[in-house]
């Protein structure tokens, strides 16, 4: 994602709004204010929905508790969402209105970036209605269907999509073409391709042989059908390296880990999941 191609050389703020409810959402929120930093920006990071209220930070752990312990309802929590919709609603909005304000006036921001489905209505119509000079641009982080209806809004000016996927979902919603710009994921800077040297040490490490290594990334929560998954791709491929990482669904890590299967390792969250990812 290039900065300096979207925006002007006056502008110097980048405010970047995202949330713990998908740690995906995070990355690419450090991966944005990384380049942002190496290109002169002054940037921050930070998360309305945790910062805000009570409710706000209960419902923000509802979903990571349903995403790790009962990721079968998450479909009816998608539809709830989407058919309610609480981030457009006109009573919630005038509820934090002096919020946002307050929020807006503590980083002064020439950019607002969010890389978030429900951080695309309230802030940014704040700015539209108070006619703040402010630039409202959203990176969509979640880059296949089905897409949150929360991404879709009329406030923000510029979107920037990773899949033609997303590009198109955003034009079918009535986005205008011309505000919707393709770029790549950005990424963290240690996302590169190992070192053969590096691949053998991690393989040392975890005491693996030259198999093929399957790695299954459950994410931050260890949400999703993760062991019907890692069942499958294990009777389909038994003589493989399987890594699962479970993030902080300790259940399903003690679940895999009482099978007992010598060629399968479990993690909890890892910090340096791109060394697994380049093995």
């Amino acid at each position: 994602m290039r900065l300096d191609a979207v925006t002007m050389t006056a502008v110097r703020k980048l405010l970047i709004l995202s949330s713990d409810t998908g740690e995906g959402h995070n990355s690419a929120a450090v991966a944005v204010e990384n380049a942002a930093k190496s290109a002169g920006f002054a940037t921050s990071i930070r998360k309305p929905v945790e910062e805000s209220t009570k409710v706000n930070r209960w419902l923000a752990g509802f979903y990571n508790t349903l995403l790790t312990h009962r990721p079968q309802w998450m479909g009816w929590y998608f539809w709830m969402i989407d058919t309610a919709r609480p981030n457009e609603r006109d009573c919630f909005y005038s509820r934090v209105r002096r919020y946002i304000g307050r929020f807006i006036d503590s980083e002064n921001p020439d950019i607002v970036l969010s890389v978030h489905p429900m951080l695309n209505h309230f802030l940014q119509r704040f700015i539209k209605e108070e006619r703040l000079e402010i630039a409202c641009y959203t990176l969509v982080t979640d880059p296949f269907p089905p897409f949150w209806r929360g991404w879709f809004s009329p406030y923000v000016d510029r979107y920037f999509v990773p899949t033609d996927e997303a590009l198109q979902a955003l034009a079918a919603s009535g986005i205008p073409p011309a505000r919707i710009e393709r770029v790549r994921m950005p990424v963290r800077s240690r996302f590169v391709p190992a070192t053969m040297t590096e691949i053998r040490d991690l393989r040392a490490t975890l005491k693996l042989d030259d198999a093929n290594i399957i790695l299954i990334n459950g994410g931050a929560r260890g949400g999703g059908p993760l062991l019907k998954i890692y069942r499958r791709v294990r009777s389909a491929a038994s003589g493989a390296n399987i890594l699962i990482v479970c993030g902080s669904n300790k259940r399903l890590r003690w679940r895999i880990e009482r099978m007992h299967h010598p060629r399968t390792r479990t993690f909890g969250f890892l910090d340096d999941i791109y060394r697994y990812v380049a093995a």
